[in-house]
């Protein structure tokens, strides 16, 4: 009995340890040829030698050679040609590409030589006061005249007005900042845009703004002459559009800054670096 027990033991063995040997086979083969791959490497159809590698280099040099690549409708270049402002870092425009018929100014308010003033104003820290009192100063104003309209004629042209302004207090407040045509009107914690004509005959308004004027703002004012439309910006958000027909008629083109008390309003207008600019184009 001892000796079929051990035949039968020997007989599983011989048939055990063989097929274990292949299997041991199968997974150690299956490990050495089935290694990740490099992707980039791999050729990218069958009947294509092209690596996918070379493949994508080859589409970003094509495509960085393409003039007209993001200038479709939506896209990134055509979107960036026609937004309504286009925020470029200060200074990043160079003289040489201004035209010949643009006429740029810059005020930084270092002194108010030169300026038309009344009432209570000085120029302090870059910026200029104007000082609203009771029984001292009703009103404080300061201007200039930057640009005759001998130097263009009776021309159309697109203009821009831009002043970053605050008031220490708001609490009873109204200012004005204009260039001729071109106007923001401050009450209290309001702000909106004005677009006056013929001489002041007629005016167009947008509506209302309400934001807090004892932070500092950027106010700008843009007229774009072939359109016939003003727009009128808070901080670079546009806060109303309106349509005119003002043109260089004649008159002396004016900058103005203006402070005037209401019933409790002991207090400044501030107004720092302001921008005026004439060019006959759009």
């Amino acid at each position: 009995m001892k000796k079929i027990f051990l035949i039968s033991l020997i007989t599983l063995a011989c048939f055990l340890v063989p097929s274990f040997k292949i299997d041991l086979n199968y997974y150690t083969n299956q490990n050495k040829t089935m290694a990740n791959p490099v992707w980039g490497q791999l050729e990218k159809a069958q009947d294509d030698a092209e690596t996918i590698e070379e493949a994508v280099a080859r589409l970003i040099a094509e495509h960085e050679a393409d003039a007209g690549a993001h200038t479709g409708t939506g896209e990134s270049l055509e979107t960036h040609k026609s937004q309504e402002v286009v925020d470029h870092p200060q200074g990043s425009i160079l003289p040489d590409k201004k035209g010949n018929a643009d006429f740029f100014i810059e005020i930084n308010y270092q002194s108010l030589d030169g300026f038309d003033k009344y009432g209570g104003t000085e120029a302090t820290g870059l910026k200029a006061g104007l000082y609203v009192e009771s029984g001292v100063y009703d009103s404080s104003y300061i201007n200039f005249i930057p640009f005759s309209t001998a130097l263009f004629g009776n021309v159309a042209a697109s203009m821009m007005l831009e002043s970053a302004v605050y008031f220490d207090d708001a609490n009873e407040s109204t200012g004005e900042i204009s260039f001729t045509g071109l106007k923001f009107e401050i009450e209290n914690d309001q702000v909106r845009g004005v677009s006056s004509v013929n001489a002041g005959a007629t005016e167009y308004t947008t509506d209302w703004f309400t934001v807090d004027m004892t932070d500092l703002h950027v106010l700008r004012a843009i007229h774009f002459v072939l359109e016939n439309k003003t727009r009128f910006y808070v901080d670079g958000e546009l806060i109303g559009t309106v349509s005119d027909t003002y043109s260089l008629t004649g008159e002396d083109l004016t900058f103005e800054a203006k402070h005037i008390r209401n019933t409790a309003s002991d207090n400044y207008l501030y107004i720092m670096s302001s921008k005026i600019a004439i060019y006959e184009r759009q």
